[in-house]
């Protein structure tokens, strides 16, 4: 991603209240494991809610969303948010619910992370590298993450309509 540097200066301009600020707000395994500053959030399919600080990171929402769409043939993004994930922590195992995971590819631009953080999705498991796109499409499959490193993992996550 030829604008991953700019990304990640202004992943770095976030302060600990971003991150806790939708805490109370989210619900799920991967919830109770993570922080998350929302950016689109489409809670009813039918009219997306741009977050406050939106406008800063549409730019790379849009650039991922060409990019992804050359391959995938997708047709609008429908949610986007930061995901953290603390030193030593991990998601288990769980699926995903909801209409959007089945209609949506979920993508990760990894902005931090570390070696020893690792995504599984039914039998596989990977190291996703910083300012790669990796389109997770993980509808009905069971998947985890472990961050066993001494950073936090930082994900750009966008839901693209497929």
């Amino acid at each position: 991603m030829p604008e991953f540097d700019e990304l990640r200066a202004a992943v770095l301009s976030f302060s600990e209240k971003d991150w806790v600020e939708y805490i109370n707000r989210k619900s799920g395994i991967a919830a109770e494991n993570s922080q998350t500053i929302p950016l689109l959030h489409d809670p009813r399919q039918s009219a997306i809610i741009e977050h406050a600080r939106y406008r800063q990171f549409k730019h790379h929402i849009e650039r991922v969303y060409e990019i992804t769409a050359q391959h995938l043939g997708c047709s609008a993004v429908r949610q986007a948010m930061f995901a953290r994930m603390m030193p030593h922590a991990n998601i288990p195992k769980h699926r995903d619910k909801g209409p959007m995971t089945a209609k949506c590819h979920r993508v990760h631009v990894p902005v931090f992370t570390n070696q020893q953080c690792l995504f599984s999705v039914a039998e596989e498991t990977r190291h996703m590298t910083e300012g790669n796109i990796w389109v997770i499409d993980n509808v009905g499959k069971y998947h985890s993450v472990v961050n066993a490193g001494s950073t936090e993992r930082i994900h750009l996550i966008i839901d693209i309509l497929a």
